[in-house]
């Protein structure tokens, strides 16, 4: 009986060690990805409060895109291509984010890619995805990205300042979608609910 009890104990102790290990461990990797995020907002904010370069491009149907067409509006713009993971990955979270936001008038989402567009449409089939997806030569890309990698997020407000600016993600689509949702949605939120006081205040 002694024996049975004893190893009753040894297992016990063992599994309360495994179970905070373990938290040990996530609260490691949170804090590491944390900081990992502050160093990347670090290096972006010097976009902060720069004005969107121009550009006008014609898309695939023969009509003409400009920024001119965010004159007055929040615009959210996503740089992706079907090759990088994180950019799929987040694409479950965009499709939210679009479809919470399509109704308002004052706001606009503009995703671009370099991927032919035979590849942009069959990646619209195989995502869902819900938002149109603008075609950019490579230098055209690079350029309005401000040479920086994918998946790049940028918010503007209504005179095309740069307000937010996030350039990588997470490659996990649940952790994508979060990100989405926790980072990115919130702040457009925010900046459409001040153009909506500024409105009433005059």
């Amino acid at each position: 009986m002694r024996n049975l009890n004893t190893r009753k104990l040894l297992i016990f102790l063992l599994l309360t060690l495994g179970s905070f290990y373990s938290f040990s461990q996530n609260n490691v990797q949170s804090k590491n990805t944390s900081n990992i995020y502050e160093r990347l907002n670090a290096r972006y904010e010097k976009y902060l409060g720069q004005k969107f370069p121009d550009f006008s491009i014609d898309t695939y149907d023969s009509n003409l895109f400009s920024n001119k067409k965010f004159e007055g509006k929040i615009v959210y713009i996503n740089f992706w291509n079907k090759h990088c993971s994180p950019c799929v990955a987040e694409m479950n979270g965009l499709n939210q984010m679009y479809l919470k936001l399509i109704q308002r008038p004052d706001f606009l989402f503009v995703s671009f890619s370099t991927d032919p567009d035979s590849v942009i449409q069959k990646s619209v089939i195989k995502y869902d995805i819900k938002f149109k997806v603008y075609r950019l030569s490579n230098e055209l890309f690079s350029r309005l990205n401000f040479n920086n990698g994918i998946p790049t997020s940028i918010i503007l407000d209504k005179n095309g300042i740069i307000k937010f600016f996030r350039c990588g993600g997470p490659g996990d689509k649940k952790q994508a979608t979060e990100h989405v949702m926790t980072e990115i949605y919130p702040k457009i939120i925010e900046l459409l609910e001040k153009k909506d006081n500024s409105s009433k205040s005059k």
